[in-house]
């Protein structure tokens, strides 16, 4: 239902930045600790704008030796009998500022529990769902259920649950093992990597992605310049192009690229030229039978320093050492 932060993925350019060189900025993104942004999502449906939900995204510093961030978004609403309230949290190395876990969260009407494990050469994708192993020796995951001869129940048998929606059923499994020769971010952590990048209009950059079985080099592209005005404010900002190319190991597939809160299709997104908070969203998203244009609007930005508008505006980067 929200479609917000899906930003920063795709797009045609005269010049192009490879991976490597958005992700020798990542450093950057220590100047982050302490942002929060906040948005406003509306869908359109049968000529009528409706306010169907909120996200909130933050930055924070990891306790503990290893240090690092952890960026965490929230996101709840629902309309026309669909609820949903959706998690997403990516740990950031203390030392490299890539990510070394994200997990995601789906519940109320529908439930989807995801987890990415990244290691040195591969990323392991991770579903969570009823355990339906015949070897289980859990007793949690048993219940009691009523033993029949023919139709006369004739008493109590203890077996397996075969399906249900207690948590305490579920357990994580491997579903997808991705071998990579070079480093890939989970969708959130993409989208903050994706700020620390010098716009400059008809210029683009790859973020490398992973997403369930399939990754992504996203080209980003700053289109052209406009004014955007918002509940927040009015902004100076870029348009930015979206350009997905599948580089996964299934050449067979045709998957959709789709980005953190389900939205497809054609995406328009507005980023604040100083600050690289995306100020406006929009596109579509599909939604039983039916496709719903949704338009996402920055409603309050607080906690950017100085010094990272200073940073991702200066080619350079001047990003601060590891620590």
């Amino acid at each position: 239902m929200l479609v917000l932060y899906t930003l920063l993925l795709m797009g045609p350019a005269a010049e192009e930045a490879r991976p490597l060189t958005l992700l020798n900025r990542l450093s950057l993104l220590r100047l982050l600790a302490g942002e929060e942004i906040c948005y406003d999502a509306y869908i359109h449906k049968a000529g009528i704008w409706f306010h169907v939900g909120e996200a909130t995204f933050k930055v924070e510093k990891r306790k503990g030796p290893t240090g690092g961030l952890l960026l965490r978004g929230i996101a709840k609403g629902g309309k026309f009998g669909y609820h949903i309230r959706m998690l997403w949290e990516s740990y950031l190395d203390g030392k490299t500022l890539l990510p070394t876990l994200s997990v995601n969260t789906k519940t109320g009407s529908e439930r989807r529990f995801e987890r990415y494990l990244f290691q040195k050469g591969e990323v392991l994708y991770f579903k969570k769902k009823h355990c339906h192993r015949p070897d289980c020796k859990n007793p949690a995951h048993f219940v009691r259920k009523t033993k029949w001869f023919g139709p006369i129940p004739v008493g109590k048998e203890t077996v397996h649950c075969p399906g249900c929606k207690d948590l305490r059923h579920y357990i994580w499994r491997l579903i997808w093992r991705h071998k990579v020769n070079e480093p890939f971010l989970d969708m959130l952590s993409a989208v903050y990597a994706a700020r620390t990048s010098t716009f400059r209009p008809g210029a683009s950059f790859i973020v490398p992605v992973v997403k369930s079985r399939d990754r992504w080099h996203v080209k980003v592209t700053a289109a052209k310049e406009e004014k955007v005005k918002v509940s927040a404010g009015t902004f100076d900002c870029y348009k930015i192009i979206l350009e997905p190319h599948n580089v996964g190991d299934r050449p067979n597939a045709k998957p959709k690229f789709s980005g953190l809160f389900g939205i497809q299709g054609t995406i328009s997104i507005w980023v604040d030229k100083v600050t690289r908070v995306p100020v406006r969203i929009k596109g579509s998203i599909p939604f039983a039978f039916l496709t719903l244009y949704c338009d996402v609007q920055l409603k309050r930005a607080t906690g950017t320093p100085e010094a990272f508008k200073l940073a991702a505006n200066d080619i350079l980067g001047r990003a601060p050492a590891a620590q």
